[in-house]
């Protein structure tokens, strides 16, 4: 059991290695575009985030 809980919490720790370069634009208040290497662009969506959406009024009002 700690062997396995070693392996997960070290698993945990070691870092994601970083892959978006550029931001293109925010499509959304939790959508946004990024170029990767090689050209290609991701559409990129964030979870659990609270956003309004283009067509919601509060995000005219703000922008």
């Amino acid at each position: 059991m700690k062997v396995w809980l070693g392996i997960v919490l070290l698993w945990l720790l070691v870092p994601a290695p970083a892959i978006a370069q550029t931001v293109v634009r925010i499509t959304d208040g939790d959508t946004l575009v990024v170029n990767l290497r090689g050209g290609q662009q991701e559409r990129i969506r964030l979870a659990c985030i609270d956003a309004p959406e283009m067509r919601q009024v509060p995000f005219v009002w703000c922008s």
